[in-house]
């Protein structure tokens, strides 16, 4: 539940980017602050183009699968050849070690473990916990897996930045809840001070559980030096 608040407002940012035309210029460029630039704000939040990424496979696959019913093929049918297309996708190691560590930027320990209890689950078909984790692995795979498509990897890098999205989700959610929206400078990893304790939840700014909500007020840049962030004076 910590994150789901969070990615229903990037969900958010992502269909107002999608259904406008909108522009981070005039006159809209009061709602940022002085500096901000949607590429530097998503290099430093990488979730966000996780998550663009992984709804536009979403979206794609829809698409693919009413042409295919319009076409005449029934469920059956349908069904057989998408769970045939993500067999074939989970079984390129390669590709699938791209998406989880490459793409979603799980550890490489991570990945050691999926593929320990892949094995043991290949040995024992029984073994529950084996069976668990590899189902969890491989459901996350599979959301990146564009259907009927050979290049996946071509497709994924293809996807096209929506920079509206990115900054309209600065503005109703980063902001008032202590994401950093640039790298600070090197006065700002010496003088400026850490984002207060309080407004830290388990490493990460306060307002990433819904419950304990308050909106923070200042502006956060990140020390890509000290790995942490500080308070914009």
């Amino acid at each position: 539940m910590k994150k789901f608040h969070q990615y229903m407002m990037i969900l958010l940012a992502g269909v107002l980017g999608a259904c406008s035309s909108m522009s981070v210029d005039d006159p809209y460029e009061e709602n940022f602050p002085e500096g901000f630039d949607a590429n530097v704000y998503v290099e430093l939040h990488p979730e966000l183009r996780i998550a663009e990424i992984r709804d536009y496979v979403a979206y794609r696959n829809e698409v693919v699968s009413d042409s295919m019913k319009k076409a005449g093929v029934d469920d059956a049918t349908l069904a057989a050849f998408t769970t045939n297309d993500e067999t074939a996708f989970l079984a390129n190691s390669v590709l699938t070690q791209y998406v989880y560590t490459g793409l979603i930027g799980h550890s490489a320990e991570s990945w050691t473990a999926y593929l320990t209890q892949k094995a043991v689950l290949a040995a024992d078909p029984s073994d529950k916990d084996a069976k668990q984790a590899v189902s969890k692995v491989e459901k996350e795979l599979k959301e990146f897996n564009f259907i009927n498509v050979t290049e996946d990897q071509n497709t994924w890098n293809n996807v096209p930045k929506d920079l509206t999205a990115y900054s309209m989700q600065y503005t109703l959610y980063g902001q008032s809840h202590g994401w950093a929206y640039r790298y600070c400078n090197d006065n700002e990893k010496v003088a400026n001070p850490l984002v207060p304790e309080k407004d830290l939840d388990d490493g990460k700014p306060a307002g990433t559980n819904p419950t304990d909500f308050s909106p923070i007020t200042y502006l956060v840049c990140y020390d890509n030096v000290s790995l942490v962030n500080r308070v914009i004076q």
